[in-house]
């Protein structure tokens, strides 16, 4: 049975030091002739030091694959490799990083009576984590699958055959083991972090059962009253010197791994192996989570996130590792069918948009496994498709097969993609630069006939044209760029200099300004009083101000033209609204109040503006638009749309460049007075 956490359980041993760390990494400094010549000291057989590459012999059906064992062997990695059926089970599969491309190792192949057949190439990634896994005490599997080995890396049908096939291996697998990679050069250190790790785990471990991804965006966030444990076990627990190595093993590769997910997924007995030593899955993933419910010192990380090498911010990027672990949560603890728990793929696609491949097909390859309609859109691994025609055929089966727009709504969020054939409505494969809107369903119908036209190249939709947009601000940065301090100040000061702007366009201020909020927060749902609004926009600025004088004490002058459009907005605000009873009649440079500190906060987090404009139409309605919008720009309303849409007038036809909201639209307003049957007509998206 799968031990979610023990004191026994979390550390379950360490083998024998093979190579030690200094050779290991004396061999990683060697050009790749000299580290395969190492493979073949100590006077081994000079019949390998001809070995040719090993040749696979082809699978002799659909339904089976390849797993090898070890040799006994002390110098060198050698295997014996072998086919079986896929349903038989009974081996154990590696999740591991491949890293650098290069191949400066080799395990050897033999046959059953021991006669050599030749060389398989090995990355340095590889090489690390099997020589680890034959050094590794207590492991009850004897025959891997593992994707450089088992798989023929030159035979591409082969690949997309057994790439098919994922969901079925890591699933009938007796066990996955994630290579967190070889320890550290300090034992001494490797071994503190690791006590470190244990102390977390079995202080915490009574919260795991609690945790699921909805929980940790929404209710335990805001309560963490509701778990049985709520406080780090001590006062210095977060002046532990052993931190900064913990922080390295838990955020390292594996988290920006796009094939992490399914690996990590399918497989209920899934364990973590770091250099010799076995860990508990649930003890390592928590980390990252008890981070963000800020459980544990988050300013630990703000200290070593520069140190982590990691492209954005640790608790930025949680979406994918909160997913997976909802997915072998609802396994373990809610007793769900192993696949009852997976998305569509286009949820996916959007979900897992930062994690790292190498092959741009593997965007969506990687996650049909635990995609819930793989089967329904009939998609097929191919590596020999081009990228872009994958790209459009998988974006047209979503699209028919779901007979609406949602997918269409991911796609405008994504970086623009830099291929010349790919499609405006196609999935670009990138990753999201703008936040979410909320749905408002602008078109009184939920359901779409979606049609494509000139070999799919264009795609025919009903709907309306109905604003031209005659003003479009400059978009605020994507936060989630935000590393430090300063990337924080230019958020805040973007937000500042839109709004400003926002309001001098406006061609009656004091009436924009509840539609200006209406705008930045982009949910029609939260609905406030011509009084709330007016406060909660002064609070709103009063905070921004605050956070920027705080913030840019002792060097004002790098921000003084955002503090004059600042200082403009709140004088503003101020003389519109100084007989409103809302506003206390004090100096609006007054220090900011405990209340004002408080609904400038919460306005903050309600405000939907990262990577996108705020917009004005020709009928003086604001918009909350994708950044990408640009003046002359329109809006359509299309059926089977939960959001309007931004087009671009390209002839006769249209570019599709992002999302939009407007109030004026929400639930099918702008269809109050006449029926789609009158106004829509069929818009061409290119």
């Amino acid at each position: 049975m799968f031990s979610i956490h023990g004191l026994c359980g979390l550390c379950r041993g360490v083998g024998r030091k093979r190579p030690s760390p200094e050779s290991r990494n004396e061999a990683l400094d060697s050009p790749a002739l000299e580290t395969r010549q190492d493979d073949l000291d100590d006077g081994e057989d000079e019949e390998l030091q001809h070995l040719e590459r090993y040749q696979y012999n082809p699978l002799s059906a659909n339904d089976k694959i390849r797993v090898f064992h070890f040799q006994d062997t002390k110098s060198r990695l050698e295997c014996t490799i072998k086919e079986i059926k896929l349903s038989d089970g009974g081996y154990t599969a590696l999740s591991y990083e491949w890293g650098s491309q290069e191949t400066p190792f080799r395990m050897f192949v033999r046959d059953r009576d021991g006669r050599a057949l030749g060389y398989i190439p090995l990355t340095t990634n590889l090489h690390n984590a099997l020589t680890d896994l034959q050094d590794t005490p207590g492991l009850e599997g004897k025959h891997y699958w593992i994707d450089q080995i088992t798989i023929n890396q030159c035979d591409n049908l082969e690949k997309g055959h057994q790439v098919k096939l994922m969901k079925d291996v890591y699933g009938n697998a007796f066990q996955v083991i994630t290579y967190l990679g070889t320890h550290a050069k300090n034992m001494e250190e490797e071994a503190q972090a690791l006590d470190l790790l244990l102390r977390i785990d079995t202080h915490f471990c009574p919260n795991y059962k609690y945790l699921d991804f909805k929980s940790m965006y929404e209710k335990y966030f805001y309560d963490l009253g509701k778990l049985p444990v709520q406080k780090p076990p001590d006062d210095t627990f977060g002046n532990d010197p052993a931190w900064p190595a913990l922080l390295r093993i838990v955020f390292g590769a594996w988290l920006g791994r796009l094939w992490m997910v399914q690996e990590n997924i399918l497989c209920p007995n899934t364990v973590m192996l770091r250099g010799h030593k076995q860990l508990e899955w649930l003890s390592i993933a928590a980390i990252p989570i008890l981070f963000h419910l800020q459980l544990l010192p988050v300013e630990l990380l703000d200290r070593e996130v520069n140190n982590l090498g990691l492209r954005f911010s640790p608790l930025d990027n949680l979406s994918p590792l909160a997913l997976t672990w909802d997915a072998r949560h609802a396994q373990i603890h809610r007793n769900k069918a192993r696949y009852e728990n997976f998305r569509p793929l286009a949820d996916n696609l959007a979900f897992y948009d930062l994690l790292d491949c190498e092959n741009p097909r593997d965007r969506i390859f990687a996650v049909l496994g635990v995609s819930a309609d793989a089967d329904v859109l009939g998609i097929e691994p191919d590596y020999k498709i081009p990228v872009h025609e994958l790209y459009t055929q998988v974006s047209k089966r979503i699209l028919i097969h779901g007979h609406n727009l949602y997918f269409l709504g991911i796609v405008g969020k994504q970086e623009v993609g830099s291929h010349p054939l790919l499609l405006t409505w196609a999935f670009a494969g990138t990753p999201q630069c703008m936040v979410t809107i909320s749905s408002f369903r602008p078109h009184p119908y939920e359901r779409s006939d979606i049609e494509f036209e000139d070999n799919d190249r264009t795609m025919v939709i009903k709907g309306h044209i109905a604003r031209k947009l005659r003003f479009v601000s400059e978009p605020v940065n994507w936060y989630k760029l935000a590393k430090d301090e300063k990337d924080w100040i230019m958020f805040y000061s973007q937000i500042v200099t839109l709004c400003c702007l926002v309001m001098k366009s406006a061609t009656n201020p004091e009436n924009s300004v509840k539609a200006l909020l209406s705008a930045l927060v982009a949910d029609y749902h939260w609905a406030l009083t011509v009084s709330e609004t007016t406060f909660y926009t002064w609070c709103f600025c009063r905070y921004l101000a605050t956070c920027l004088h705080t913030w840019t004490l002792g060097s004002i002058e790098r921000q003084e033209p955002v503090c004059d459009e600042i200082r403009s907005m709140i004088s503003l605000l101020h003389k519109l609204f100084q007989n409103d009873d809302t506003i206390i009649q004090v100096d609006p440079w007054s220090p900011i109040t405990d209340e004002e500190y408080k609904v400038g906060r919460e306005m903050l987090g309600r405000t939907r503006i990262e990577g996108r404009s705020i917009a004005i139409t020709e009928n003086e309605e604001f918009c909350n638009v994708t950044g990408r919008a640009q003046q002359d720009d329109v809006i359509a309303l299309l059926a089977g749309g939960e959001l309007a849409y931004v087009l671009r007038a390209v002839g006769d036809k249209y570019q599709y460049i992002g999302d939009a909201y407007v109030h004026e639209f929400v639930d099918g307003d702008a269809y109050k007075d006449v029926s789609p049957e009158e106004v829509d007509v069929e818009i061409r998206i290119i």
